[in-house]
């Protein structure tokens, strides 16, 4: 049957329009029901299993299911038919969205302020689901649809059935052709420890599959579908799954035995212990329920000191500003803590307008501990002037001096929310002359930070930034992270792709015509990738080996890519336009690599920080071997080497005759 074979067809009230997806199980259509004047979809199984009773019965039967669902967060079921030719069909709601997983591709991870309402309403229909005796077994980012709704609020919508099964019931062993096959040793009696050892393979998607999915794949039950969305959590958090791997027998393993990797980027304090619970290894181990979960996830992130401040301003801002509502030191203190150890945060008007009344508060706090000590001061200042008349005419002096310091601070403070540039001004004299406060720093900060030469700041998908290129034409900028490349326009500084590798990306470069970009991953892993659209073109690795790449050279006549590992030992050469592996290199591994291609494309030099070498890209021999060196260059207009000595010596050299 050709793609669009059914187009025009009516299927009971649904006139089907062109083809818009297609899986093993079944293809989808986008369709019109002209009566209420409403768009739909309609998926219908393949013809290829509508000869089978086993496949005819599943997929009706996951009409039924999604219709006893019927919850907002779903999507809901309009009808469903078989024809007199023998065509099943089910038609249900359009959803106006993208899938979590295309989301993910091109937002990159949640923020905490994004994720936890939208998981939030994943969860409520899970437990929905749940509480009417469904489990879905399939829980993953391409079965998620993401709508926006009002305001930019992410909404779910769940869909796919396809695998779900009432929990009183035991799976039949008859299973559609390509899926994952469930058995059971049935020498265990009932109540029997699982071991978490393979002993068949359940229905599900490898990545997002519970142990008991694997081992045990008929005691699958709510608890299953807790530990799918405590994978998907991971993802959407941090742009990757816990546990990847190339094979079912790798994933076997890493979910029945491997720890889960730290979340990193800042997160591990606020959801690393309730996702831990989420993926316990045995159903007992993980939370009671879904809404479990979601009470312990928004628990989590109310204790957080982001949402902490967002709280305490907003309960200010609507309880009239009154000052009882206000920090004190030690909130304060715990504030500027989180500010040292974390990048400094995005704060709206009304928390830089209660941070700075705390600080006020505070301060005023600490001066009324101290009048009793201001009153003996005076005391002793007058007599004082009986006794020393220059001592009194130096107090005096002192005195005025913090009488200007406070009033600078205090019309700095004043202007800071309306006139940035006023504020400077003040509360840059006040610093000048020593005042140093916490609060006075802060306040300084604010004010000039419109006022400093930065164009923009482009964040990380996650953790740290390990580099960044402008394109030869400097219309695009790439930038790399803890799990991703990305692509930015270099005028309005809008990201572009996100290019993820699901590991630290090293290093990025730019093809030398700007039409690719090249990343080196720590996945083991080079990309090039469409600058155009940030498909992937190819990608380039050394079978049998999981190198983590650490910088890039390409030749400038655009035919070799070459990568170094970490630790500067191993370098790969292959050939940009088929991916073929033309040499595999060997340098020293101290600790401090480098290659670069000469600019006739003729060497590729290598060092690993202790010596240089120089090969010939036509035979891949070593033609020069420079000791002691621990940083090089070639000279871009002929083949000339520059290198730096770890004696402090800097030397020039031809290549190849040294």
């Amino acid at each position: 049957m050709g793609r669009n074979a059914l187009f025009g067809r009516t299927l009971g009230q649904f006139v089907l329009r062109e083809q818009i997806g297609e899986g093993g199980f079944g293809t989808v259509y986008r369709c019109e029901q002209p009566h209420l004047q409403r768009p739909a979809v309609i998926k219908v199984l393949h013809e290829k299993r509508g000869t089978s009773d086993v496949d005819r019965s599943r997929f009706l039967r996951e009409a039924r299911l999604a219709s006893r669902l019927n919850h907002h967060y779903s999507a809901h079921i309009y009808d469903s038919g078989a024809e007199h030719d023998g065509l099943l069909w089910i038609a249900m709601e359009f959803v106006a969205g993208i899938t979590l997983e295309k989301w993910l591709q091109t937002h990159g991870p949640m923020s905490p302020d994004q994720f936890v309402p939208f998981f939030e309403k994943l969860i409520e229909v899970v437990q929905a689901a749940h509480d009417r005796g469904i489990i879905h077994r399939d829980l993953k980012p391409s079965n998620i649809m993401v709508v926006e709704g009002e305001g930019g609020v992410l909404l779910p919508k769940l869909l796919d059935l396809g695998l779900a099964k009432l929990d009183h019931e035991v799976a039949s062993t008859e299973w559609p052709e390509g899926s994952l096959a469930e058995t059971q040793d049935p020498a265990a009696g009932p109540g029997a420890a699982r071991p978490l050892t393979r002993s068949g393979i359940g229905m599900g998607s490898a990545p997002y599959m519970s142990p008991e999915q694997w081992t045990s794949p008929r005691t699958v039950g709510p608890a299953s579908d807790i530990y799918s969305l405590g994978i998907v959590a991971y993802q959407v958090l941090t742009g990757r799954v816990p546990f990847p791997a190339d094979n079912s027998d790798d994933y076997c393993r890493l979910h029945c035995h491997a720890d889960m990797p730290g979340l990193g980027h800042g997160l591990e304090a606020v959801f690393d212990r309730c996702l831990r619970r989420a993926l316990a290894k045995y159903p007992e181990g993980r939370h009671a329920s879904a809404r479990d979960l979601a009470l312990e996830l928004r628990a989590a992130w109310q204790t957080s000191e982001r949402e902490q401040l967002r709280a305490s301003a907003r309960q200010w801002q609507t309880g009239a500003r009154a000052p009882g509502l206000l920090w004190g030191a030690d909130m304060l203190e715990r504030f500027e803590e989180w500010t040292n150890r974390t990048p400094w945060p995005t704060l709206t008007d009304a928390e830089l307008a209660f941070i700075a009344a705390s600080h006020r508060r505070a301060r005023r706090s600490r001066w009324s501990r101290r009048v009793p000590l201001v009153a003996l001061a005076l005391t002793i200042m007058m007599l004082g002037v009986l006794l020393v008349k220059m001592g009194m005419a130096q107090q005096r002096a002192e005195f005025a001096e913090q009488t200007v310091i406070q009033d600078e601070v205090e019309q700095g403070r004043q202007a800071l929310p309306d006139d940035t540039k006023e504020a400077r001004v003040h509360l840059a004299e006040a610093y000048r002359r020593g005042s140093r406060t916490p609060d006075v720093k802060f306040m300084l900060a604010r004010a000039v930070q419109p006022h400093l030469a930065e164009q923009a700041r482009l964040p990380s998908a996650s953790g740290r930034m390990w580099s960044a290129a402008f394109a030869p034409d400097s219309k695009t900028i790439v930038t790399t992270d803890d799990s991703s490349a990305q692509l930015w326009d270099a005028t309005s500084y809008r990201r572009l792709f996100t290019m993820s590798h699901g590991d630290t990306v090293y290093d990025a470069i730019y093809s030398r015509d700007g039409n690719a970009v090249i990343t080196a991953g720590g996945d083991g892993t080079v990309g090039i990738w469409d600058v155009t659209n940030g498909t992937l073109i190819r990608k380039l690795s050394r079978e049998g080996q999981r190198v983590r790449y650490y910088l890039l050279a390409a030749s400038p006549d655009g035919k070799l890519v070459a990568a170094i590992d970490v630790p500067g030992g191993s370098v790969h050469v292959w050939s940009a336009g088929s991916g073929a592996l033309v040499a595999d290199l060997r340098v020293d591994a101290a600790g401090y690599p480098g290659i670069a291609f000469s600019s006739d494309s003729r060497w590729l030099v290598a060092t690993g920080g202790e010596s240089v070498r120089v090969f010939d890209s036509q035979t891949w021999s070593v033609v020069l071997t420079l000791p002691h060196v621990r940083r090089m260059n070639l000279d871009p207009t002929g083949p000339r080497l520059i290198t730096g000595s770890s004696a402090g010596d800097v030397s020039i050299w031809a290549i190849p005759g040294g």
